[in-house]
């Protein structure tokens, strides 16, 4: 069955529990239009005979209104699986698409419709990518 709970801060929180055929599965959702700096964002927790799984989204505005972005969660094989996804204003270039993933092992990122104004000269550069491949290594100093 479904449990709606009134939580401060949540638009919504849903707890769904059934039992068949010998199994249990369960889902929690929880939604909020009510976090400082989020548009809006959802996180949802499955588990049952596959495992655990979580994902989510976040919609975002940039601050110093430098564009909006979404960024993504969801749980893989080996651990997580980040995304972000959104439109940013670069001082000197016209709104540019950016949207990148990291899945553990592969960093991929990518920027479109570059569009620029050098010396009364118009441009745009469609797309530009970056990928990278094995262990990313962050390293404090």
């Amino acid at each position: 069955g479904d449990i709606n709970f009134k939580v401060p801060g949540v638009d919504d929180f849903k707890l769904s529990v059934t039992y068949k055929d010998g199994a249990w599965k369960g889902s929690a959702t929880i939604t909020s239009t009510k976090i400082p700096g989020v548009t809006s964002a959802s996180l949802t927790f499955n588990i049952d005979d596959k495992g655990f799984r979580a994902g989510g989204e976040a919609e975002m505005e940039l601050p110093r209104n430098l564009g909006s972005v979404t960024l993504g969660l969801k749980s893989n094989q080996s651990g997580f699986s980040y995304s972000a996804k959104g439109r940013i204003r670069v001082p000197g270039l016209k709104e540019v698409g950016v949207k990148g993933s990291y899945d553990g092992r592969t960093l991929s990122v990518e920027a479109t419709d570059i569009g620029f104004n050098w010396q009364g000269f118009d441009g745009t550069i469609e797309k530009v990518t970056y990928t990278r491949t094995g262990e990313v290594s962050l390293h404090s100093w």
